[in-house]
């Protein structure tokens, strides 16, 4: 709230008078209503916003992981991490340039799907014979989608209430 205080007070509005409009609430609220309710707007939104929910989850989290559970050094953990950000950094030039080719829902589609390959790959490559067995079998079988992909364009995904949660039932 401070920053906001001071953003209203010391940064000047560029925007000239003539061309600045004044709804008051109501009218923000009408073009909230309008975006939140626009399937083209929320679900890229939600969408990006989980994303970044999951680096501030990674962020907080991967130091207890791979240090805690996983015994790196400080200086190994600190390796990893700046590859997992070089990483993030080349993945973010790339969505750049090829959305200049495809539209943003291919791309979202394709990343999802990028996902469930990656999900698949880390049981494969670090999960042990025990867990393998478990979830692999699972996945194929009854069809899941799990790691955060799936896709929220799919009319055909249902979610049911579960005794500990929700279940996820689609096509």
């Amino acid at each position: 709230l401070i920053c906001a205080g001071l953003v209203w007070l010391v940064i000047p509005e560029t925007l000239a008078p003539k061309h600045r409009q004044r709804h008051g609430l109501g009218g923000i609220l009408k073009v909230w209503a309008g975006l939140v309710s626009d399937r083209r707007f929320i679900v890229p939104a939600l969408v990006g916003g989980l994303a970044q929910a999951c680096m501030f989850a990674f962020i907080t989290g991967s130091p207890f992981v791979f240090m805690g559970l996983h015994g790196a050094s400080a200086q190994a953990y600190g390796g990893l991490f700046a590859l997992i950000a070089a990483a993030l950094i080349v993945g973010a030039n790339l969505n750049a340039r090829l959305l200049r080719h495809h539209a943003p829902e291919r791309l979202l589609g394709l990343a999802l799907g990028l996902n469930v390959v990656a999900g698949l790959a880390t049981v494969l490559a670090a999960g042990s014979p025990a867990q393998q067995q478990r979830w692999l079998p699972a996945v194929v079988a009854e069809r899941q989608f799990w790691g955060n992909a799936l896709n929220p364009l799919d009319r055909g995904v249902v979610a049911e209430p579960a005794a500990d949660g929700f279940v996820l039932r689609g096509r």
